[in-house]
């Protein structure tokens, strides 16, 4: 039985000392100073992840759009249209029309809201000018009423 007491006292001795208090508050600092650290780590790597999946996300995106333009490009039709824009080649049978840039003015019978009723009564006059015409008219007379267009381009000469 005197072993019993002297363990408790031991225990006593040991829990109730300041020194072991101080100790353990310094061993429970650093485990928490230690898990900051690794959570702060943590964090930023998926901080990371997620920008690089974005980034490869949007990389996908632009692979995509080069492999549907670099199909594109390889159709008949992409190098007709190219040939067409950018070196003003027809086919055969087709009438090329050049509207140059200081023909291009506001057309004088618009109503103050814009009507597009109203932009197509056009009917060439000895007092107005092809010049005066809206470019959108004269590309409707070229293809919806030639014969107004031929007056338009007749009268211009």
């Amino acid at each position: 039985m005197e072993s019993r007491p002297s363990k408790t006292f031991w225990f006593q001795r040991l829990f109730g000392r300041r020194v072991f208090l101080v100790l353990n508050l310094i061993f429970l600092g650093f485990l928490l100073f230690s898990f900051g650290r690794e959570f702060a780590r943590n964090w930023e790597i998926q901080q990371e992840i997620k920008t690089l999946e974005t980034k490869a996300e949007n990389l996908q995106i632009q692979h995509s759009e080069i492999e549907s333009l670099m199909t594109a490009a390889g159709t008949e039709t992409f190098v007709e249209r190219e040939a067409r824009l950018k070196l003003g080649l027809s086919k055969s049978g087709e009438n090329v029309v050049i509207i140059e840039e200081g023909q291009i003015s506001e057309l004088s019978g618009t109503t103050s809201g814009g009507s597009v009723d109203r932009q197509f009564d056009y009917e060439a006059t000895e007092d107005s000018s092809p010049t005066s015409i809206a470019n959108q008219v004269k590309w409707w007379y070229y293809f919806f009423d030639n014969n107004k267009f031929l007056a338009i381009k007749s009268y211009g000469k």
